[in-house]
């Protein structure tokens, strides 16, 4: 009996190490942390849930502050964002990445984009990954590579020439059925990678 309660204690000393060790990894996002000035953040699997994906934004050094605090996501009232782009408790989010949107007016360009050409799932709460990775790619086009926006991207429709390696969120249903987009339903967000869940490239 001695023994079992000892490998028991073990156990759960060892467990508890490994999620101090992935609480400590610099990409999960502390509760507090904030995007650069003139920057955002994309998060995934945050909120009340775990499964949400969302983007905060740092416009507090800007002339327009007119957007503090919003939350980019889709379908949700949910806010995960505070004043200054700060990450607040109920995000709590994994951090995908930073870049730059152009400030307030910038980021509620893009999103009308992203609405437009995501229609199918904008109604999706914010728990869909194709807005948040839809968000974060259109402004890195506009605002960090200074391109031209393709606004055949991120329509759920493989046209254009586009390919699964340049737009794989519109292709994957080409090569992998469980990438194909209806109404109500979000893929895995594998099917956003150009590995499509694996049924190429690996």
């Amino acid at each position: 009996m001695e023994q079992r309660k000892k490998e028991f204690y073990q156990s759960v000393t060892v467990l508890l190490f490994l999620y101090g060790s992935l609480r400590a990894h610099p990409f999960v996002q502390k509760t507090g942390d904030q995007a650069k000035p003139g920057q955002c953040l994309s998060f995934k699997w945050g909120g009340q849930t775990g499964i949400h994906w969302y983007s905060c934004c740092n416009n507090c050094n800007s002339s327009d502050t007119s957007c503090d605090g919003k939350t980019y996501h889709s379908a949700s009232k949910g806010n995960y964002c505070n004043s200054c782009g700060v990450d607040n408790i109920k995000g709590d989010g994994l951090e995908v990445a930073g870049f730059h949107c152009g400030g307030c007016r910038g980021q509620n360009y893009i999103q009308s984009k992203c609405i437009t050409g995501l229609r199918k799932v904008y109604n999706i709460p914010g728990f869909c990954w194709a807005f948040a990775m839809c968000f974060r790619d259109k402004c890195e086009e506009k605002f960090e590579k200074g391109m031209a926006l393709n606004d055949t991207s991120f329509d759920l429709q493989c046209t254009n020439g586009e390919t699964v390696q340049d737009s794989p969120t519109d292709c994957c249903s080409t090569v992998n059925a469980m990438c194909k987009w209806t109404d109500g339903r979000c893929p895995p967000p594998c099917c956003g990678e150009p590995t499509c869940c694996g049924a190429i490239g690996g």
